[in-house]
């Protein structure tokens, strides 16, 4: 069957056209389509300000995008006009489309959706102040703190989740700086570094620097940090709040590294601006070992779960991209499941989706069955990071943990310390010590009693999570 053709052209100031997207569609229907299409190309003229060329030519222009209209289909043939109005606005302003697919790697670029205004805001605070971004694993901490970067050439990035001595947030400065030209300039002359052919060497020669250095951790660190400060350099830290819990447990002088951490940011001239990236728990853990005074200052920003317009619009994007139609029971279905949206969680029930249907039509049921018989499975990949007996506890805490998990997933309401004192066998101290691990790790919520936040991983310790421990 012949088809048809509509396309949508934008036009340059001078009259000529600068951008243009072409629809197939099935000639059967024809009139109707066009009708509707129509509509929609007229309401992005509205939304853009800017008058679009509107027609339906016999073929597409060499080297045009031509995209088929079921691209934009609901799963019972009827217009997804909002997908398509938001990606003619977008091919507007860009030239081209994102491909979106399902992923549970770090996000990046235009994958990285709804974090827009978190963006911006962290960029305002940045410029005069210090910020702790806060929120559960795999809430996109990382994502955030890679977009800063790429948007702002003074940020330097480390991540310090593997780090477990003193020496260790040394290295990883040293390392990110020698390919960072604004620190790389502003330690090219500083005694506190060894020479640049140790950084880039590492391993047994990085190894016996630090091993050298013999409790100046501290004074070095101040030195560079210091040197970067000067520089106006952002610096940017993942996984600080782990880093901490594993210089605690490992005896490392924390107070110390902490106290120059914090001289740095209260210089009275040229501060330290800085964000690190941690857990909600994070102050409560360094209030507990006493730890609290040289964080304060850090202004606490939450990476929230995703809003419902873009968690919604996120869901669509990644099932059409994964070849799928849905209906749109199927996309209230699926935010059903996921609760709270968590990116990591909207990808991995659109992958175990993917992978069940194969391509088409996507209903409610479908949705169903990839969550219940796919993605919570006891061999589940995507629960490998929530993996209890994977965690940095003491053995004693970690059976506990597994309890106050599995007792709170079971729970209706929100539960009180004293029970989960009760259940897990804890003493007060050690239950303080271990609740603040939990809120990083396992999304846990402490607003009138404890509860789990996030209800993917709910489910899962619903169901059992054949602990090892």
């Amino acid at each position: 069957m012949t088809a048809l053709y509509f396309r949508v052209a934008w036009r340059s100031g001078d009259g000529s056209e600068r951008a243009a997207l072409t629809l197939a569609i099935d000639a059967g229907n024809g009139g109707a389509r066009v009708s509707q299409l129509t509509d929609v190309a007229r309401a992005t003229e509205r939304l853009s300000g800017e008058r679009l060329r509107i027609h339906t030519p016999l073929s597409p222009a060499a080297g045009e995008l031509v995209r088929p209209l079921g691209d934009y289909l609901w799963a019972d043939g009827q217009l997804n006009d909002a997908r398509l109005r938001r990606h003619l606005l977008a091919f507007g302003r860009s030239g081209r489309l994102h491909a979106y697919r399902p992923r549970t790697v770090v996000a990046a670029g235009a994958d990285l959706v709804g974090r827009e205004q978190l963006i911006e805001d962290l960029e305002r605070l940045l410029v005069s102040e210090s910020v702790h971004l806060r929120g559960p694993r795999r809430y996109g901490k990382t994502s955030v703190l890679r977009r800063l970067a790429e948007r702002n050439a003074s940020h330097l990035r480390i991540d310090l989740g593997e780090e477990t001595k003193a020496g260790g947030i040394l290295a990883a400065l040293l390392r990110a700086a020698r390919i960072h030209a604004p620190s790389f300039d502003a330690l090219k002359n500083s005694a506190a570094r060894p020479d640049w052919a140790v950084v880039e060497a590492g391993g047994a020669d990085l190894h016996g620097w630090l091993n050298g250095l013999r409790g100046r951790e501290p004074r070095i660190l101040g030195e560079i940090l210091a040197a970067l400060a000067d520089a106006n350099v952002i610096l940017s830290i993942d996984e600080f709040s782990i880093y901490l819990r594993n210089l605690v447990r490992n005896g490392q002088p924390v107070a110390e590294l902490l106290r120059a951490f914090a001289e740095a940011r209260r210089r009275p001239e040229r501060p330290l601006r800085c964000i690190v990236a941690g857990s909600a728990g994070l102050t409560a853990y360094a209030r507990f070992h006493n730890l609290h005074a040289e964080l304060e200052g850090l202004r606490p920003v939450d990476v929230a779960p995703l809003p419902p317009d873009a968690a919604s619009i996120l869901v669509e994007e990644l099932l059409y991209g994964a070849a799928l139609r849905p209906d749109r029971a199927a996309i209230e279905r699926f935010l059903q499941h996921v609760g709270r949206p968590v990116p990591y969680f909207v990808h991995a029930l659109a992958i175990e989706l993917a992978d069940s249907v194969g391509s088409g039509a996507v209903d409610a049921g479908a949705v169903d069955r990839a969550y219940q018989e796919r993605m919570l499975s006891a061999g589940g990949e995507y629960f490998k990071p929530f993996r209890v007996e994977d965690r940095p506890y003491p053995d004693e805490l970690r059976r506990a943990a597994h309890v106050i998990l599995t007792h709170l997933a079971q729970s209706d309401r929100p539960v009180e310390e004293a029970e989960l004192q009760q259940h897990a066998g804890l003493d007060a101290s050690k239950l303080a010590e271990l609740l603040p691990c939990l809120q990083e790790d396992f999304d846990l919520q402490s607003d009138g009693g404890w509860s789990m936040g996030c209800k993917v991983l709910a489910d899962r310790f619903r169901r059992g999570t054949g602990y090892r421990g």
